[in-house]
């Protein structure tokens, strides 16, 4: 099956397909996304293109599987997201499809941020159902450890 992040019909006709041929799901990762488009677009459904990538399908896909997921006997939803999203400042929903205010780095960090939003939002909805909730994880500071051995020590990675 074909997904495509950057089209709402591609990411229903994927659950359309899914929902038809399995009995239940187990597991959705959402880990896909787009980072720091230089020029500002547009998506063919008029959304700006990382927002639309990053959070507003990935949000659909998330909302048409639930059932899906519902279904299982155990079942997880693993949204990844970024350290960007703290650079996202206070989130004005109104100035994200506007080109004149467009800035790469930001539009990234304002979806990453929508992602958490959303991650909060669902585990508090699915709190008394069968998929597992949310974990912050310490990866960063392992890596960060890992690769900064030589300047810093694991206490001061971030």
């Amino acid at each position: 099956m074909e997904l495509d992040l950057a089209s709402f019909d591609s990411v229903k006709k994927f659950a359309s397909e899914l929902n038809k041929t399995e009995s239940h799901s187990d597991l959705l990762v959402n880990n896909a996304g787009i980072m720091v488009v230089p020029r500002f677009q547009l998506s063919e459904d008029g959304n700006e293109m990382q927002y639309q990538v990053n959070y507003l399908s990935t949000f659909l896909l998330t909302r048409l599987l639930i059932k899906k997921l519902k279904a299982s006997k155990q079942s997880r939803i693993i949204t990844l997201s970024s350290l960007a999203h703290y650079n996202a400042g206070e989130c004005d929903f109104s100035s994200v499809n506007v080109k004149a205010t467009y800035n790469p780095q930001k539009s990234y960090c304002f979806s990453k941020a929508a992602l958490v939003m959303m991650s909060y939002s669902l585990q508090q909805k699915l709190i008394d159902s069968n998929i597992e909730g949310m974990l912050r994880s310490q990866l960063f500071l392992i890596v960060s450890s890992l690769c900064c051995k030589s300047r810093n020590s694991p206490d001061r990675a971030i």
